[in-house]
């Protein structure tokens, strides 16, 4: 099962969104697999899961991811070597 993020991610690959420049984007009810000292896991699908720093986004208590976006520009383009 897909989350927000990556959905996201798969419609900017199809060309329904496009990562603008923004200097944060928010995505809501983010599963965490696993927490560290400096980073979450977030499964991204069934078989693909991305370590998000403490350091560069913002995990808040009701579960919404703020990535910034040259972050997810990153993760985009790890998405399309998949």
């Amino acid at each position: 099962m897909e989350n927000q993020i990556m959905t996201f991610l798969e419609g900017v690959l199809h060309g329904d969104h496009a990562i603008d420049g923004q200097e944060e984007y928010e995505f809501t009810d983010v599963e965490v697999k696993h927490e560290t000292e400096k980073a979450w896991l977030v499964p991204m699908d069934a078989s693909f899961e991305k370590w998000f720093p403490k350091s560069r986004c913002e995990l808040t208590a009701d579960g919404t991811l703020k990535i910034p976006g040259w972050l997810l520009s990153k993760i985009l383009e790890e998405v399309k070597s998949i």
